[in-house]
């Protein structure tokens, strides 16, 4: 099991889901780690769509936005 499952599993033992990835840090495994290891330190569940823009959001939501 690699650290990110690892870091997931402790994710869904934490807040009840898995953290929201989407795709946005696939070239920056280690900072992907790092935050999700904050985000169950801080108690605030990960969620990479939260760290868009508001436009960027909505870019995404009509799949314009792919990563």
């Amino acid at each position: 099991m690699n650290a990110i499952d690892k870091l997931t599993e402790k994710h869904i033992e934490k807040f009840g889901i898995e953290p929201n990835m989407i795709g946005l840090l696939w070239n920056d495994l280690d900072k992907q780690i790092d935050l999700l290891i904050k985000a169950i330190a801080d108690d605030e569940p990960y969620d990479e769509y939260q760290m868009l823009s508001k436009e960027s959001q909505e870019v995404f939501d009509k799949g314009g936005l792919v990563f």
